[in-house]
């Protein structure tokens, strides 16, 4: 007695350019801390009072570092994946073939990417932990 198995039905593979996008929107969720924003639910910015005794909106949790809101881990993870696509376009740019102009244009904007990214994190950093980074 013979068995027959049905064909599987097969998805057509994903492209490059869909894969690379999935990796990077991954990336930014783990490095803006999507997985703490679900498990403790902080709050989306906190609130603090001013000189004048009305409230004002504080966009970072300064002092704790174990703890964020949630605009603090997305802007954070936007710097992260900021300075990623600078090493990235980093990459691009060595391999191919391009005018003098081109390449001249696409390594300033990585440079750009990667030295804002890392300006920013700094700032976040500082906020974040005053007298850390302070010489």
């Amino acid at each position: 007695m013979a068995v027959k198995l049905a064909s599987v039905w097969r998805r057509a593979q994903p492209s490059s350019t869909v894969v690379f996008a999935m990796v990077m929107v991954f990336y930014f969720l783990v490095c803006s801390g999507a997985i703490y924003d679900i498990v403790f639910r902080p709050p989306s910015s906190g609130q603090v009072i001013g000189s004048d005794g009305r409230l004002h909106s504080v966009p970072v949790m300064k002092g704790k570092v174990n703890s964020q809101y949630i605009t603090e881990g997305l802007s954070a993870g936007l710097m992260f994946v900021l300075g990623a696509g600078g090493y990235i376009l980093l990459d691009v740019v060595n391999g191919k073939r391009l005018s003098v102009f081109s390449r001249n244009m696409w390594l300033g904007l990585a440079v750009a990417m990667i030295v804002g990214s890392y300006a920013g994190a700094r700032v976040f950093l500082s906020i974040k932990i005053p007298k850390y980074l302070s010489m």
